[in-house]
């Protein structure tokens, strides 16, 4: 795993030392941030506990039902997890039924899920200009014949050129799908400058319902774009849970 001062956050349901109680809430909590301290990042488990909701097969992960079930990080105030600049969001996860765009949000600023072709994409909120790609729901995001749901890791990366716009770049299983520019509009391609978004994995985080329902196991956040290889070496390093 790809460990350096960019990882804002790394979850991992699947660690016996990750999943514990906090009097009557279910939290897993962070266990690879950097120069943290004792001051670990948590995520709440909401409308579930550990014993209904960690499934022992060949890893724990979460399982959320699509109804009301999801987990919500703690640090939707931490300046890192802000970033209008470069970032790579990911998460191992297997995809059912469920509303658009709810496997990981923190809506302000950028949301991984299913488009409404029921193709997993990841867009980026763009101060000014709106979610891009603006085709998001168009059939564009590579392979079709990708089972979602299986266990993949989707990563999403951003990357904001000087002065150029930015770049979306989308992945599946270390694989790059597809590529697409964006636009410099009226920021730069800067995401949007808005901290009061919620960090949530199997919701979108817009208001009221949009759920996800199926399985998350591990979830990350880095303030850069990681390469192809770094991509690559965090599924190596993962995999072996999921095959």
């Amino acid at each position: 795993m790809v460990v350096d001062d960019s990882l804002v956050y790394y979850y991992d349901i699947g660690s016996d030392l990750c999943v514990y109680s906090d009097s009557s809430t279910s939290r897993i909590r962070n266990l690879a941030r950097p120069n943290d301290g004792d001051d670990a990042i948590d995520c709440q488990m909401i409308n579930s506990t550990k014993e209904d909701n960690i499934v022992i097969d060949k890893s724990r992960y979460f399982v959320a039902d699509g109804t009301d079930e999801y987990l919500r990080s703690t640090i939707a105030d931490n300046p890192n997890i802000n970033t209008r600049l470069n970032l790579t969001i990911g998460a191992w996860a297997k995809i059912l039924d469920g509303d658009p765009f709810a496997v990981v949000s923190k809506y302000s600023q950028y949301i991984i899920g299913l488009n409404s072709l029921d193709r997993p994409a990841f867009l980026v909120n763009i101060q000014g200009d709106g979610w891009r790609p603006t085709s998001y729901n168009n059939d564009i995001w590579g392979d079709n014949t990708i089972d979602i749901t299986d266990w993949h890791y989707w990563v999403g990366t951003y990357n904001v050129l000087d002065g150029s716009g930015g770049e979306i770049k989308f992945y599946c299983d270390g694989n790059l799908l597809v590529t697409h520019a964006i636009s410099a509009g009226n920021s730069n391609g800067q995401l949007r400058n808005d901290s009061s978004g919620e960090v949530k994995f199997m919701r979108r985080d817009s208001g009221t319902g949009d759920y996800q329902k199926g399985g998350i196991a591990i979830m990350h956040c880095y303030t850069r774009p990681l390469s192809w290889q770094e991509i690559r070496q965090n599924y190596i390093a993962t995999r072996g849970r999921f095959q």
